[in-house]
């Protein structure tokens, strides 16, 4: 058992094992690392496809670490009055968790708080400000702070390149691979998609008619016209779409036709991708999709069922 006081400061914690004598000794040294108690981010990435190194605005993205909220898991509430989605949670809580985003250009610096989908110990899901944009930005500083919202303690920043882009599909487990967060639209005589079934190896999408269409749902797109602010989300925004254009392709070909929407919960940080089925395709359990955005490209390994 380490005591408390060994624990307070950040540093390496040198430990040595002796047994008496006679027939004992010291052992070679054991270096732990000692983190303290401000938060740490170990990783982050797109929320659906896990890719890190760059973001882009309005990207949803999960940060990986220690200390960067309370022990429970604490989403966002959609029915908080307003609606707006928090820049900080627990709302009203004594400690809270803040993600802030530094940006830099012409040696003036702008720190913009992002807005929050839940935050944990180990983990924070956040929406990068659309605010962050490049060329104006080439990199953004990435601190996340928890504590008293007085005298909040904040990680080490962690720097990332911005870009126009990072697509990235939702997957059915949250991997960021196989099967995707995909639904089955089955159009009536006007045209208009009724009754929504989940995707799946025995709920497959159907080839047959020429006019069946899924729905996917992507993060990552960048820029969209009307550009929200970061933290005005409402639960019926003004529609949006994305600046960057789409192209999808399902078992390597292109569907008739793309066309992007809101989700029905409005959320700034999704776009709703409902993309008719290529008539060439190949029915399968495993039919792999691409989301690319602009020259931007999404991860491959996502998969939609087809019959």
């Amino acid at each position: 058992q380490v005591p408390n006081s060994y624990l307070t400061k950040p540093g390496i914690l040198r430990m040595a094992v002796s047994t008496p004598a006679p027939g004992g000794g010291t052992s070679t040294e054991a270096q732990l690392e000692i983190y303290g108690p401000e938060p740490r981010i170990l990783a982050l990435g797109n929320a659906a496809s896990y890719q890190g190194g760059s973001v882009s605005p309005g990207e949803l993205i999960t940060i990986f670490g220690t200390g960067l909220g309370p022990a429970a898991l604490c989403p966002y509430d959609p029915t908080f009055p307003g609606g707006v989605l928090p820049s900080s949670l627990p709302i009203g809580a004594a400690n809270q968790t803040q993600v802030l985003f530094t940006v830099s250009s012409g040696g003036v610096a702008h720190t913009y708080p992002a807005a929050l989908v839940y935050t944990m110990d180990g983990q924070v899901g956040a929406m990068v400000p659309f605010e962050v944009t490049g060329p104006t930005y080439t990199t953004v500083s990435i601190v996340v702070t928890y504590g008293p919202v007085a005298a909040p303690l904040a990680s080490l920043p962690w720097v990332v390149n911005v870009v126009d882009a990072v697509p990235g599909i939702f997957s059915a487990d949250g991997s960021g691979r196989g099967q995707g967060a995909i639904l089955n639209a089955v159009l009536d005589a006007s045209g208009t998609a009724v009754d929504y079934t989940v995707n799946s190896a025995s709920t497959p999408a159907s080839l047959k008619g020429g006019a069946s269409v899924v729905v996917l749902y992507a993060t990552g797109f960048g820029v969209t016209n009307p550009n929200p602010a970061s933290n005005s989300w409402t639960p019926v925004p003004t529609p949006y779409n994305s600046v960057l254009v789409p192209t999808v392709t399902i078992d390597g070909k292109a569907p008739q036709n793309v066309s992007t929407a809101v989700p029905a919960y409005g959320f700034p940080g999704v776009l709703q991708l409902n993309v008719t089925l290529p008539a060439d395709a190949e029915a399968g359990k495993s039919v792999p999709v691409t989301v690319d955005f602009g020259n931007f490209l999404g991860q491959t390994g996502i998969t939609v069922a087809l019959k």
